[in-house]
């Protein structure tokens, strides 16, 4: 078929009935089942015919075959690689990692790990929908019986055995091939048809799956050193919060020691200023307020001390 007679999706390297790849197979073909050239002419076109229909989707299936085997050997591949790599990336890096904070040498490589897996994950989700290579080895175990089911018919003869009749029993048998070969096409294309899927992929539930994961794992090879130096920054932020709440807390305390001291020397003074007949309330009002400044000042005390303590722990100087 000349090229201003093919359309332009026929003249691609992908397309199974390139003329070019049957001639390719022709001679091949003639020997293989002794048909001598002379007896060949006359049906070449034919002959040419058969090859695309049978030999050709025969190469196009194994090379799509090969495709979908590079892919799996890729994932088996990559899958070995990590069961591997990733105990040993996670006591690398958290190891490497000493200068930096623990916890945040921890988040990163849990975040690092995170994302491998999910990659994994997605590639495998991807592989799984494929499905085709079932119906591809199929497909191709078809056409090759096919094929070498009218080779060994015709092969039988010898060159010089070949006539009409047994050249018309051969056009005969090609063209049942040829139909055989349509319908071996057809139910392979309707199974990939059912089977192929382009994966769906849920980001949220993926990323959190793969970061609990990815946790998992680096507390499970996390090395020695870094999972005492973690534990000693996770101490380390508990004791900062309760720094935080007891310096707080012991502020509260000085300012209400502060105003009850006002409000003692306020009462002190009216007091002394007061008539016999107030003295008896004011006094009572004093008392009260005293014993108020007094728990104040017990509760400012153990504050402080508390604050000196954490401070302490933390090896901070004091204020």
């Amino acid at each position: 078929m000349s090229s201003s007679t093919q359309y332009s999706f026929e003249r691609n390297n992908f397309n199974h009935r390139d003329e070019k790849k049957a001639l390719e197979a022709y001679t091949t073909f003639l020997l293989r089942i002794n048909l001598p050239d002379d007896k060949a002419e006359g049906i070449k076109p034919l002959l040419i015919d058969f090859i695309k229909d049978i030999h050709l989707r025969i190469k196009w299936y194994s090379r799509k075959l090969s495709v979908e085997r590079a892919w799996g050997y890729v994932y088996i591949g990559m899958t070995i690689l990590l069961l591997g790599a990733i105990p040993l990336l996670v006591f690398y890096l958290s190891d490497s990692l000493a200068e930096m904070k623990a916890e945040s040498a921890y988040v990163m490589v849990a975040a690092l790990i995170s994302g491998i897996l999910g990659t994994h994950k997605g590639f495998s989700s991807w592989l799984e929908q494929r499905r085709v290579v079932g119906t591809f080895w199929e497909a191709l175990a078809d056409l090759k019986e096919l094929l070498y089911e009218l080779e060994d018919k015709h092969r039988k003869l010898s060159a010089a055995e070949w006539n009409e009749d047994s050249v018309e029993d051969l056009l005969d048998d090609m063209r049942k091939g040829s139909s055989e070969a349509l319908k071996i096409e057809r139910k392979e294309r309707d199974a990939f048809f059912k089977n192929y899927k382009i994966p769906k992929f849920d980001l949220v539930n993926t990323l959190l799956n793969s970061g609990r994961r990815g946790q998992d794992i680096t507390d499970l090879y996390l090395s020695e050193q870094a999972q005492e130096q973690l534990a000693a920054d996770e101490i380390a932020a508990e004791l900062s919060e309760d720094l935080f709440e007891a310096q707080t807390e012991m502020r509260q305390y000085e300012i209400e020691v502060a105003d009850l001291r006002i409000l003692v020397d306020v009462r002190a003074k009216e007091l002394e200023d007061a008539s016999e007949d107030e003295k008896s309330a004011l006094k009572a009002g004093l008392k009260e307020l005293q014993v108020k400044l007094e728990r104040a000042e017990a509760k400012l005390i153990s504050a402080g001390a508390k604050v000196r303590a954490l401070r302490a722990a933390l090896g901070l100087e004091d204020e």
